[in-house]
């Protein structure tokens, strides 16, 4: 419970410090990345869990550090329903496959760099 005191202060000291920031990133110890933004952002503690009010919940356990960013990570690409499918390819241009959405385009690949492209949009990525 001290721990979770502890970290509960030193967010809100960086929380301060880098209010100017766009988006908090929750980094794993596998390297996966979750963003949220930071704008009217809440975040709780309970049953071992960091919980926010924009549907995240991290397991304390799992959870390497956190830092502030002005750009979005890989969990945060979002395509529009209207959108459909997620194309990925490599960024030498051969297509590795297409998706029905960034949640199965992200747990299907191997590590390494890709673009991503839907119908509005096309975003470069690393997954770790």
């Amino acid at each position: 419970m001290k721990q979770i005191r502890i970290m509960m202060a030193l967010w809100l000291f960086a929380l301060m410090a880098h209010a100017d920031s766009k988006f908090l990133v929750f980094q794993a110890y596998d390297g996966t990345e979750t963003s949220v933004e930071t704008e009217n952002l809440i975040i709780t503690f309970g049953d071992g869990n960091l919980v926010t009010n924009k549907d995240v919940v991290l397991p304390l356990s799992e959870l390497n550090k956190m830092f502030f960013s002005n750009t979005v990570g890989i969990n945060d690409i979002l395509v529009d329903e209207a959108d459909g499918e997620v194309s990925v390819f490599l960024p030498s241009g051969v297509e590795c496959g297409t998706y029905h959405n960034m949640n199965i385009a992200r747990a299907s690949l191997h590590p390494g760099v890709y673009i991503l492209k839907s119908r509005s949009k096309s975003v470069k990525v690393i997954i770790k």
